[in-house]
């Protein structure tokens, strides 16, 4: 994947974040907060976002074994899962509605499960676990409905640091 990617979704998730969060709540004629034009950003920040534990996962294959594996191809599966949900929505008047939260706790666990093969392995520096384990936290705290829409910034950040550490690891490597 390229190097630009890899913070890419980082970055949407903290622009698009930071526009729900700045919304007030008790928009008139929505329920909480008006979050419709901001979603598919999301969406696709989360798809770039799996596409880079995925490759997290590629460069360590050899070593993280059967839980890594899985924990990357759910990340995967739970983000198209995430954006289906999301297309669905929009033509079938909510129902694919399960699609969309299961699709997310798909994501989160499968970071949290990627982090700690991480973690065991000694591909990547323990730092690139540990941010991978704090962007999973963030992201568990997400709602695009409350005040917990400002996690959506330090789950960007995390990702793009990341992203830069997967990038910077890997540049050394090739010296």
């Amino acid at each position: 994947m390229g190097q630009h990617c890899r913070i890419l979704g980082g970055l949407i998730w903290i622009c698009a974040g930071t526009i729900l969060a700045l919304r007030p709540g008790n928009a008139p004629g929505i329920s909480f907060r008006a979050s419709t034009d901001v979603l598919p950003w999301l969406v696709l920040g989360l798809l770039l976002i799996a596409a880079m534990l995925y490759s997290l996962y590629r460069r360590q294959r050899a070593l993280i074994g059967t839980l890594g594996k899985w924990a990357a191809f759910s990340a995967i599966a739970g983000a198209i899962l995430y954006a289906l949900g999301h297309v669905a929505r929009q033509f079938l008047a909510g129902g694919w509605e399960p699609a969309v939260p299961t699709g997310f706790l798909i994501v989160i666990l499968s970071s949290f499960t990627l982090a700690i093969a991480t973690l065991r392995v000694v591909v990547y520096p323990k730092r690139v676990g540990i941010a991978l384990l704090f962007g999973a936290v963030f992201l568990l705290f997400f709602n695009d409905q409350f005040a917990t829409a400002w996690s959506a910034v330090p789950f960007g950040l995390t990702c793009i640091v990341l992203g830069l550490l997967m990038q910077r690891h890997e540049h050394a490597a090739k010296d």
